[in-house]
């Protein structure tokens, strides 16, 4: 859905007068899906413990999670869209194509003021979604980590890619009105400190409040690396904007299912900081036993993911292509044998690698006394990001350099 809804709007004047929202997609789904992602992941390892069971410890974790996710998504928002807005300005200077070699203050404006409501709406209605749906799941005998984290990863992508879209080409129309996205985005800014201070005082989310903004801005450095790449990419090969959001969506998604089951794993066989019995002595041990340990208890779960893997890449490539042909602008390059093959390999090689990275990850924050549901999903994500877009543009230039000229934009 994400991707269909990606071939609809890039020819939106928003789209078409803004060239940095494309360098800021990657970078705010990729942070938003981070949110929620840990989100679901820390709120369904406390469901799984039994630490939130009745009226009182279900409504202070949930208003405490409410606060807490919209404190750094209105963060989110402002870090990812300035981020964008500068690496769109240098790129152009690199590639000498810049006309005035100043930043344009009304579409900065309209961009900025337009993630930071998009962040702020879309976490409002996905953290009360998703925490609606792990304690439903938990009341009905299902395990939230197999529920909650793909439907945070797959329906966050698709309800802030249309909440960015509709809302920030609504203030492109009205960008002569520059008061009133100056207005928009003080009022956001002062939110934060409101929503931090009642964060501090929740017992749910104090400590993610101390500890979790490493990884979330660390993860928009590196998300914001692949958004680089995407812009210098797509300028010479338009099509990959088709193809980006399931590559990094699909990665994304089965490495945080990965990474919750790890994580509930582990609270469960061990303390927080010590090293479980089941845990590889020698380092060389995480590759043999991501997928194939016996003492790994998800090991299976790998497995699964990564055949997973193939067919999800097929049947989205499907989609694609049926969609591009219904709006007649199907590039016939993308739909040869060499492409396909091409396209899957890279695509499988990612969810691979990240599930690697995950076993590793997950059991390094543990011994560091760090709690893998507030660490790792962001890391993992940005990194299948920034894997998924560079893997990509290897595979387009690649092909290109093979003599299918057709790939590159006309």
């Amino acid at each position: 859905m994400v991707q269909n809804f990606n071939l609809l709007v890039q020819h939106w004047p928003l789209y078409v007068n803004i060239k940095a929202i494309f360098t800021l997609i990657p970078a705010l789904l990729g942070l938003k899906g981070n949110l929620e992602m840990t989100l679901a992941s820390r709120f369904s390892t406390q469901v799984n413990l039994g630490k939130i069971k009745d009226k009182p410890t279900i409504l202070s974790a949930v208003l405490g999670n409410f606060a807490l996710t919209q404190a750094q998504a209105i963060v989110v928002g402002f870090l990812a869209s300035v981020g964008a807005i500068l690496l769109k300005y240098f790129t152009e200077k690199m590639q000498n194509i810049s006309n005035t070699g100043e930043i344009d203050l009304a579409n900065s404006l309209v961009l900025i003021a337009g993630c930071m409501s998009t962040a702020s709406f879309a976490s409002l209605i996905l953290a009360g979604l998703m925490m609606f749906i792990i304690i439903l799941s938990k009341r009905i005998n299902i395990n939230p980590d197999n529920v909650a984290t793909p439907i945070a990863a797959s329906l966050g992508d698709l309800v802030t890619l249309v909440i960015l879209s509709y809302l920030c080409s609504f203030l492109f129309e009205i960008k002569s009105q520059l008061w009133i996205h100056s207005v928009v985005i003080v009022v956001f800014l002062i939110l934060i400190p409101i929503f931090i201070y009642y964060s501090y005082n929740n017992e749910f989310v104090k400590d993610v409040l101390k500890n979790g903004w490493t990884p979330i801005l660390l993860a928009m450095i590196i998300s914001s690396t692949g958004g680089f790449i995407m812009g210098y990419a797509i300028s010479y090969f338009d099509d990959i904007a088709a193809f980006q959001p399931v590559i990094n969506g699909v990665g994304g998604n089965l490495v945080a299912i990965y990474a919750s089951r790890l994580s509930t794993a582990l609270h469960r066989t061990s303390e927080q900081g010590s090293v479980p019995f089941w845990a590889p002595k020698k380092w060389f041990q995480y590759l043999l036993h991501t997928f194939s340990g016996k003492a790994n208890p998800e090991s299976k779960t790998a497995v699964i993911l990564a055949v997973m893997a193939v067919p999800g890449h097929l049947l989205f490539y499907f989609v694609i292509t049926r969609v591009k042909i219904y709006n007649n602008t199907m590039n016939l390059a993308t739909m040869t044998p060499s492409f396909i093959v091409f396209y899957t390999s890279v695509a499988i090689l990612q969810v691979v690698l990240l599930l690697l990275i995950c076993y590793w990850l997950v059991h390094l924050t543990w011994r560091k006394n760090m709690n893998p549901d507030n660490v790792c999903i962001p890391y993992l994500t940005a990194i299948g990001d920034l894997l998924g877009t560079a893997f990509l543009a290897i595979c387009f230039y690649a092909l290109y350099l093979a003599g299918e000229e057709r790939l590159k934009t006309s």
